[in-house]
């Protein structure tokens, strides 16, 4: 190392051996570490000590000693020069006194003062292969000082090679290879200095230098891109994390590798490098505790009285890593916004790797806790498309709404209003769908996305019905987007001639659909085109060209066309209006060789049932259905098999061959829940068994069976073996049979017990959707309720069948609960849910007239009007759903209380308690409502008459109205 030599080693006087003694064990301060500070804050060398002729050599030598204790350099160099010039001018040393020991002090003194050059010239003599008397240890030591002068004048290129030449030593190896690293760097060579800093870090202890040439090669192989590198060596550092002093360091340097990751596509890499950075306050924390385990080291190396130049430079470097740690932490204190930009960068690895949820959580986390960080907006827009990817289509609109209510001008807005829409529009949720796409179109028109968006918004329009508006926007893109850039022109002319035809303006339709095939003859909706053309000539009843045009396009079309079987099923449409019974049968057999969508195979299954059964050819039609559900177990419209099999028999007096065959379907599938339509079969299976036997003439009316006889035979129908027999799913489908029996042979109260037992036995999670619907609705409905069953019963169907047949039982009996818990923002939501999510096939009733009940809960008075009268106005719901709308219509014209409202509401409740008056609790409803409505308007006689005439009605005298009706006439009386 480079501590000062003994200049001899024989006996001398006491004072010359006092002088080698001490100069042989003086520490050499101020050695250098180049690369943390530069030369200037070395001290200035003071001027050559005048020479003094004729001093003896030993006074000289003891003098220079006294220099170096006082840590005067510059004087030590310039005495041990005058030594160096006698010597060389032929006198001689002290006796034991060695040259080589001298000029080692004497260029690490003149290395200490900054005389660079010097220190140089004399490391160079002493490590000359031609010098023999220098030890291998004093050549390393002069090595050393030589490439650490070179690299203090910023020649690091020259000094690379001398400090590889000191790495010969075992004693200087590991700062050779230290300093020829940050020498190799400074001179731009990378990889030179990544290799020489794996060698130092393969081999030398783990100490806080080695620290820092770890952090130091992390850098580097940043800075070459080699990341997988890169992550190794903070894999390697992770190891020995109590040795690193700078921990903002080491952040700053994971931050960069984490963004280079991200940048370089590996985002799970990203997300390694990113968990290692601490948030602040820990990193403060933590920060703190080493600034002090480093102070407090410092303090200890600067008592020591002996130390080598090497020693001394650590504990220079030491110091100048203590500012560094200091200045930096004093800056990351002033960072306000540092936690939320490490966690918009953890959110967006999070991302990109594929964990949505995951970004989701972190960006709510910046959007809570750092309200006024920029990283807010992005982090919103991250929300947004986190939870779009992730498939909550819910929780993206309601972020998306978030979003824009908070940044309604961002950048980022129209992006995350096109999410939100898309997300909407896959979870059919058009009319939010809608809302998005219009605030996006009008607020950001001049945006990118504004194309696309209108061509969004007319699908979403054309999907909900509007066709008129959808028209209306295809001709508006049409007019804004003009010229070859315009991406969606084809789209939009083929989709505005598709919304006329929706319309119903059937000859302007083809006129349109014609001009797309002239503006686009080889289009990507040609062949749907030339379809939808022969459908049109159909509609307008022109059979003859209509049937030319399927004709044309069965022979022209591709044979994989996926529309063929449409087509053909179009030409066994055109044939049948023409009475060309066999051919149309022929072509709808045609069509059921292609691919068809399940609504379209049942329509041309039926229609052929329907031929078949018009030339009385029932034999074909049940082997048609015979076929279908032998070739398809599993399709849904093996129902609709059974269904058509059963009756087609029954037509045929075959009632056992039918009830045979509805029973082995039934019972093929009778253990598996998750088979939702086996329900379905078994209501019809209950309708057969609870017919009663046909008389036969001439012989003697058959005896009806009992119940119970009945309900034999349903275990015998369905529970065929003993492993069925114990199967709770197929015990539970048995008794729901039994109860729709009882409902066939008008027995609801043995209906009700069945279905109490079945609740009774059976956990609802072995219960299918079907059986939960109807056993949710009758503890509903029964005396006394029993909400918390029914909820049960509701909420198994949407959270473990939500895509089931009968999912809207479950939207609609939770919406109904809702109601009676006075939530109406939450019963809405169901009943939504009911229709757009379940497409409501049982409940479409229910969950109408349950939106309208929410509604006027809410008090949106319109809304509610307009559904009210939707379900007033259908026929096919006629019935007490019909009376409680026109009682509900009275009562929002009630509140509303205008003089024309009162007049409506009138109107409103006197047409409930006279035209429906089986409807006894609206009846009595409506008198009050009536009476109600002629206080209003000042008419208290008539509100009078109104009263004594409800009390007149016996049928009404039990119900909770007419005491209140009783009190109400003695108060206007």
């Amino acid at each position: 190392m480079l501590a000062c030599p003994r200049f001899n080693n024989t006996h001398r006087p006491a004072r010359t051996r006092r002088v080698a003694v001490a100069l042989t064990t003086t520490l050499l301060l101020l050695a250098p570490a180049f690369l943390l500070a530069p030369p200037s804050t070395f001290a200035q060398a003071k001027p050559a000590a005048p020479v003094i002729p004729q001093i003896p050599l030993p006074q000289i030598l003891a003098e220079a000693e006294n220099n170096i204790t006082q840590r005067r350099p510059a004087d030590a160099a310039a005495l041990l020069d005058r030594v160096l010039s006698r010597v060389a001018e032929g006198e001689k040393l002290p006796q034991g006194a060695d040259i080589n020991r001298i000029r080692l002090t004497a260029a690490t003194t003149h290395f200490q003062s900054q005389n660079f050059p010097r220190a140089i010239a004399i490391a160079q003599q002493l490590a000359d292969p031609k010098n023999r008397d220098a030890t291998d240890s004093q050549r390393a030591e002069a090595r050393m000082i030589h490439g650490l002068s070179l690299a203090l004048q910023q020649k690091y290129a020259d000094a690379i090679p001398i400090f590889r030449a000191a790495e010969q030593s075992i004693a200087h190896r590991d700062k050779a290879l230290l300093y020829g690293a940050m020498s190799a760097q400074q001179a731009s060579q990378l990889e030179t200095a990544a290799a020489t800093y794996t060698r130092l870090l393969t081999t030398a202890a783990h100490d806080r230098d080695w620290a820092d040439a770890a952090l130091s090669l992390i850098s580097i192989r940043i800075q070459q891109k080699k990341l997988p590198d890169a992550r190794n060596g903070l894999d390697l550092l992770r190891k020995d994390l109590p040795l690193v002093d700078n921990l903002a360091g080491l952040n700053i340097l994971s931050l960069q590798l984490g963004d280079a990751l991200l940048a370089a596509g590996d985002p799970a890499g990203a997300l390694t490098a990113y968990r290692t950075v601490l948030d602040k306050a820990e990193l403060l924390r933590q920060q703190a505790h080493r600034t002090r385990r480093l102070e407090t080291a410092i303090e200890r190396a600067k008592l020591l009285t002996t130390a080598d130049a090497t020693t001394l430079d650590t504990l220079r470097r030491a110091q100048a890593r203590l500012d560094q740690i200091k200045t930096a932490a004093a800056e990351i204190e002033k960072l306000k916004n540092y936690d939320a930009t490490l966690l918009f960068r953890l959110g967006t690895a999070f991302q990109q790797r594929g964990g949505a949820w995951e970004a989701a959580i972190v960006f709510e986390e910046i959007i809570t806790r750092h309200p006024t960080a920029p990283e807010r907006e992005n982090a919103y827009y991250g929300l947004v498309r986190a939870y779009s990817d992730a498939g909550r289509f819910d929780k993206t609109s309601a972020a998306a709404e978030r979003f824009i209510n908070a940044y309604p001008n961002s950048q980022f807005a129209p992006q995350a209003l096109y999410l939100a829409a898309m997300a909407a529009g896959q979870r059919k949720l058009l009319a939010t769908q809608l809302e998005f796409l219009g605030i996006a179109t009008k607020r950001f028109s001049q945006s990118e996305l504004a194309e696309p968006m209108t061509m969004m918004k007319a699908n979403a329009l054309f999907s909900s019905g509007l066709y008129a508006e959808a028209g209306q926007t295809c001709r508006e893109y049409l007019a804004t987007y003009t010229g070859s850039q315009a991406k969606f022109r084809e789209d939009a002319t083929y989709l505005g001639a598709m919304a006329t035809l929706a319309e119903g303006r059937i000859t302007d339709a083809a006129g349109q659909i014609e001009t797309y095939l002239k503006t686009y003859p080889n289009g990507r909706f040609a062949s749907d085109a030339a379809y939808r053309l022969a459908a049109t000539d159909y509609a307008r009843q022109n059979n003859d060209a209509a049937l030319k045009r399927t004709q044309d396009w069965l022979a022209t079309a591709e044979p994989g066309n996926p529309q063929r079987g449409e087509v053909a099923s179009l030409q066994g449409d055109i044939l049948a209006t023409l009475g060309r019974t066999p051919e149309a049968i022929t072509a709808y057999r045609t069509a059921l060789e292609y691919s068809l969508s399940d609504d379209q195979l049942g329509y041309i299954l039926d229609e052929l049932t329907r031929l078949y059964q018009s030339t009385r050819d029932f034999e074909s039609a049940i082997a048609l259905w015979e076929n279908f559900a032998r070739e398809h177990p599993d399709h849904p419209l093996t129902i609709n098999a059974a269904y058509w099999i059963a009756r087609l028999n029954t037509r045929l007096g075959r009632t056992d061959a039918a009830l045979t065959r509805v029973s082995e379907i039934a019972a093929r599938y009778i253990t598996e829940p998750d088979r939702d339509s086996v329900e379905r079969l078994l209501v019809e299976l209950s309708a057969l068994i609870a017919r009663p036997p046909r008389a036969i003439r001439g012989q003697p009316k058959p005896t009806v069976p009992t119940l119970d006889q009945l309900f034999a035979r349903v275990d015998k129908e369905l529970l065929v073996n003993g492993s069925v027999r114990q199967n709770p799913t197929a015990q539970a489908r048995a008794l729901f049979v039994q109860s729709e029996i009882a409902n066939f042979r008008k027995n609801p109260a043995r209906s009700a017990e069945i279905l109490d037992r079945l609740a009774a036995l059976y956990p609802i999670d072995t219960l299918p959707p079907g059986i939960l619907g109807k056993l949710g609705d009758h503890m509903l409905n029964k005396t006394p309720p029993a909400p918390d069953l029914a909820r049960a019963c509701y909420t198994r169907i949407v959270t473990a069948y939500p895509k089931s047949i009968f999912a809207d039982f479950g939207y609609a009996g939770l919406g109904q609960l809702a109601l009676r818990d006075g939530n109406g923002e939450e019963a809405l939501q169901q009943f939504n849910n009911a229709i757009d999510l379940a497409g409501a096939r049982f409940k479409l009733l229910d969950a109408t007239l349950g939106r309208a009940r929410a509604l006027l809960l809410l008090n949106r008075l319109d809304d509610a009007k307009d559904l009210y009268e939707q379900v007033a106005g259908n026929r096919t719901w006629r019935g007490e759903a019909t009376a409680e709308s026109v009682y509900s219509l009275g009562q929002i014209f009630l509140k509303r209380g205008t003089p024309e409202d009162l007049a409506q509401a009138q109107a409103r409740f006197q047409r409930v308690y006279i035209s429906y008056k089986k409807w006894t609790p609206w009846v009595a409803k409506s008198y009050l409502g009536s009476a109600d409505a002629f206080e209003k308007l000042g008419q208290k006689q008539e509100a009078i008459n109104t009263l004594r005439e409800m009390l007149r009605q016996e049928r009404l005298a039990s119900l909770p109205e007419t005491a209140t009706a009783r009190q109400r006439l003695a108060a206007l009386e």
